[in-house]
């Protein structure tokens, strides 16, 4: 009872289906991952885009008020011109495609994140209005709650491109796997 408060695993059989359940939510979750990661660096390629390196040097190291040194910015600067050219390229999917999150979504996604937090902490299922409250302290929080809708766009934009191309899933092993992930 303790494991699964919502009583909904009493036999073998039940437990089984459970964690096969949860088994395939965490691979599709990983899979989705991913491809996710698979889709930014093939749009990337493909569009092509060359951004100002040298003017984006300089604009990170005045932004930040001297936090970084200008050799800390150098050697980042790969994973910051390859996020920002993403960030860039997701903005025009959102304008053209007129892309929107709604503030339910946002509470929806708050609430799984809050979930997870408190399953964490030992409590598998929290009340609802535990949750609620939670989640709109994350979304109240500008950091946290930019990062959520910052995932749900994601989220929406690679849907949004993966309507748009032929996508062919492909059983692969664990290992296989963790090969494609690592190649990223």
């Amino acid at each position: 009872k303790m494991a699964f408060p919502a009583g909904n695993v009493k036999t073998a059989e039940e437990f089984e289906a459970f964690v096969d359940a949860e088994i395939s939510k965490e691979l599709r979750r990983e899979s989705d991952y991913l491809f996710t990661l698979q889709l930014r660096d093939f749009l990337l390629k493909k569009a092509g885009l060359t951004m100002p390196v040298e003017f984006l040097k300089r604009w990170l190291y005045v932004i930040n008020e001297g936090k970084f040194t200008k050799e800390e910015i150098e050697k980042d600067f790969d994973a910051f011109v390859k996020l920002f050219t993403w960030n860039y390229l997701q903005k025009y999917f959102i304008k053209q495609d007129n892309l929107t999150v709604t503030p339910e979504e946002a509470t929806a996604e708050a609430k799984a994140l809050a979930q997870a937090q408190f399953a964490q902490y030992g409590l598998p299922t929290a009340p609802e209005d535990m949750l609620a409250n939670y989640a709109k302290k994350i979304l109240e929080d500008r950091e946290q709650g930019q990062k959520i809708y910052e995932k749900l766009y994601e989220m929406k934009v690679v849907e949004d491109v993966k309507s748009k191309i032929k996508v062919t899933e492909k059983a692969v092993s664990a290992e296989e796997f963790a090969k494609l992930a690592k190649e990223i």
